[in-house]
């Protein structure tokens, strides 16, 4: 069955989207702060899993848990201004002890491999396929699901969460683009919007390296937003773009080296980093994000074009500067719900017109459906009393982000025009789902 073996295994584990061909795997970095003000990053990365090594009797408890710490539930209920006893109630009552679907710390696939039969097999010759009228259905083609693999390089996403989020409040999305054959790298932002975070800094006593909270800063009612959250945009692209140096560090062996890890990595120090030398396939490197990490990928892409493309979900375009549009020069594609977003907000992204840029709206559907939210919930109706879900089933619209993207960004690395593509599927397979807008709304809505 592919990747879809990491999830169904009862309800504490959240789904994968579409029919990618791996299962996944994730792991935690930390990479402590340098000399000279060079500051550290914190990301999860999930990557594909050879299905070979999972065994069928696989236990729900070798899933990572979604929430891992206690603080972060702390912090969104400081970002929610509302008692941390009443969303721990929630949570223990209404949600459970969710689990991604991503196996902690697993092998990467073909790192048993010898490594002179590592090579990159990235085909992208069939693309046709995806619209020609015989397409069925909610299945990809072949080509579109990867099934030859074992001696190819991954391309790589870097994805960046919305406020209040963290690197694994999107692990149904993030590890069903890993089950497709990518390397993402969620990054956890330290600008202040995530919900709760921190990093490792040396004790001036003893030199040991200890936990240092940040945390998430909440705007009083008359401080002006735009003030505070360009600094933060700018905070998160060099985050982005120092994730993306690290891969490439990564595929070199520079990081995780014998010897080395101690020096620089202070979480994820044990893990095998070693197996990833020469496996990422860094000229495919694409931004990714949702809400105001969809700000941040688009923000990537103008800082540095070592990123390719960029997808934004349902983006907050509020942070994004004047000057900046200019320099949107890389393909983007923009998917936005359509009961969230509002006329100024879209007119931004369609200035975005130095470069192919195609639009879709997700018709009744709300702005949590980007994220794991939208599957935290097995009751439907209470999932649409808080606003996790809309009336487009939940299941339906991640499939349709997930294969929508991964047809963009597959097309687009082979330099092809991708609006004809990712045109045709919504088309076939997603009748819910219009390109352009059909926004009125002038009021944006509460973040």
């Amino acid at each position: 069955m592919g990747a879809s073996l990491s999830c169904g295994y009862g309800s504490k584990v959240l789904p994968l989207h579409g029919q990618g061909s791996y299962s996944v795997g994730c792991a935690d970095m930390m990479v402590k702060d340098g000399p000279n003000g060079d500051t550290g990053i914190f990301m999860r990365i999930y990557y594909p899993v050879d299905n070979k090594d999972i065994d069928e009797n696989q236990k729900e408890e070798d899933y990572a848990l979604w929430i891992p710490r206690k603080e972060y539930l702390q912090g969104l209920a400081a970002s929610m201004k509302i008692p941390t006893w009443r969303l721990q109630l929630i949570s223990d009552w209404v949600i459970g002890e969710k689990r991604m679907p991503a196996l902690w710390e697993r092998p990467l696939s073909g790192s048993k491999l010898p490594m002179h039969q590592v090579a990159s097999s990235f085909s992208m010759d069939d693309f046709a396929m995806a619209a020609d009228p015989s397409f069925k259905p909610r299945k990809f083609p072949t080509s579109l699901s990867m099934q030859s693999f074992s001696q190819q390089t991954f391309p790589v996403i870097v994805f960046s969460h919305g406020l209040s989020g963290a690197r694994f409040m999107y692990s149904t999305y993030c590890a069903s683009l890993a089950s497709y054959g990518f390397v993402v790298a969620a990054v956890e932002h330290r600008d202040f919007s995530s919900c709760w975070t921190y990093k490792m800094v040396p004790d001036p006593l003893d030199g040991r390296y200890k936990e240092k909270e940040v945390m998430m800063r909440i705007l009083n009612p008359n401080e002006n937003e735009v003030k505070v959250r360009v600094p933060q945009l700018h905070k998160r692209v060099s985050e982005m773009v120092k994730a993306l140096h690290l891969l490439e560090e990564l595929n070199l062996g520079l990081i995780g080296a014998r010897g080395e890890k101690s020096q620089r990595i202070v979480v994820g120090e044990h893990f095998n980093w070693r197996q990833f030398k020469g496996r990422l396939d860094l000229s495919r490197a694409a931004a990714v994000g949702h809400s105001f990490g969809g700000a941040t990928a688009l923000g990537a892409t103008a800082f540095s074009t070592d990123f390719q493309a960029a997808v934004v979900w349902d983006g907050w375009m509020l942070p994004v500067e004047e000057q900046m549009y200019e320099r949107f020069t890389q393909p983007t594609l923009f998917l936005n719900s359509g009961s969230w977003q509002w006329r100024k907000n879209v007119d931004k992204m369609l200035k975005v017109d130095r470069c192919e840029r195609t639009l879709f709206t997700f018709l009744n559907t709300t702005h949590q459906a980007f994220s794991d939210f939208s599957h935290l919930l097995r009751n439907q109706y209470l999932a649409k009393r808080m606003g996790f879900i809309g009336e487009t089933d939940g299941q339906l619209v991640g499939e349709a982000v997930v294969e929508m993207t991964i047809c963009f960004l597959r097309k687009t690395f082979e330099a092809g025009p991708s609006q004809l593509v990712v045109r045709q599927m919504a088309k076939e397979r997603y009748p819910f789902v219009i390109e352009g807008t059909n926004v009125r709304n002038e009021i944006p809505p509460k973040l």
